[in-house]
């Protein structure tokens, strides 16, 4: 006999991406733009994008680190979104578990820069240095 604990009111499979508004959503939108073109993140070429001065960043965020932790917060959520979306009709678990793995590696495939940066060591074989 299994035991299932799922109350209803915790909806665990529908995150919403964390999109600061104003000035940190589009700070933190343009750092992602940068990840996904595979440019790594230059704060003053941010600012400079945004029309913001050097310092603006960091009212936001209080430092590079804290930035590039929301950035793979976010990275995150999206991913578990784009995960539940896909078994929302299955009710078959190994197909709900099939469809999940395909959607990971779908995302994986179409956002390579944004999963290396949220994973940096995915991927690596045994022959990598590291």
């Amino acid at each position: 006999m299994a035991l299932i604990f799922d109350p209803p009111e915790i909806n665990y499979f529908d995150p919403q991406p964390f999109y600061p508004p104003d000035t940190a959503g589009q700070i933190l939108h343009s750092a992602i733009e940068s990840i996904e073109m595979g440019q790594p993140i230059i704060m003053r070429e941010i600012c400079r994008q945004l029309n913001l001065t050097p310092g603006a960043p960091y009212s936001h965020y209080e430092s590079a680190e804290h930035l590039e932790s929301v950035i793979t917060y976010t990275g995150l959520l999206t991913l578990a979104k784009w995960m539940a979306d896909s078994t929302r009709e299955l009710s078959n678990p190994r197909e709900r578990l099939v469809a999940s793995c395909r959607a990971y590696r779908t995302w994986a495939h179409q956002h390579r820069s944004w999963f290396g940066f949220i994973l940096p060591t995915a991927g690596r074989t045994n022959e990598s240095p590291f």
